[in-house]
């Protein structure tokens, strides 16, 4: 499997099948999209899991089963709230908002894709985040703005499944 063949994939398929998702249901299940080495995809439905109110037990368990299922890429999709930090503020500011939690942030709420591809000499992974507000079950999506993290952008990103395939 190449890279490129992948990034067609999540910019062709996964991201316009979740956002009809979202507008049609309101939400977007957590779903991951694992690929093997012979680009064989599989698709996870983590509802469950997601449910769990401890995230790092969460994506411990996600770990286990990228390795178990031997997994060289993935998408995770996911909605989440985002929030944007200055660019002076220290890590102790950063550190204190994580653990105070986003609730007392100016945020956001985005349809997230966090990706991770390992296979051969090519390692890359990024997000490509989709805001998007809920007006009473009115989803309406920012399309035209996507927020893309990647070792190219320029952008700083802390989530927790940085570098989950190792």
């Amino acid at each position: 499997m190449k890279f490129e063949t992948f990034m067609f994939n999540l910019e062709n398929k996964i991201i316009p099948m979740a956002q009809s998702l979202l507008l049609s249901h309101s939400s977007h299940l957590p779903t991951a999209f694992i690929y093997q080495k012979n680009g064989i995809e599989k698709i996870a439905d983590f509802t469950d899991l997601f449910s769990m109110e401890d995230k790092e037990v969460i994506y411990k368990v996600f770990k286990n089963f990228l390795e178990e299922s031997n997994t060289v890429a993935y998408v995770l999709v996911t909605e989440a709230y985002m929030t944007k930090v200055p660019k002076n503020m220290s890590d102790k500011e950063i550190e204190e908002i994580l653990h105070s939690g986003i609730a007392k942030q100016k945020k956001e709420e985005v349809l997230v894709f966090q990706y991770d591809f390992r296979h051969g000499d090519v390692r890359k992974s990024g997000t490509i985040n989709y805001t998007f507000k809920n007006n009473s079950g009115n989803i309406v999506i920012d399309y035209d703005n996507p927020i893309k993290v990647d070792d190219s952008s320029g952008l700083n990103s802390f989530s927790r499944v940085d570098s989950l395939l190792d």
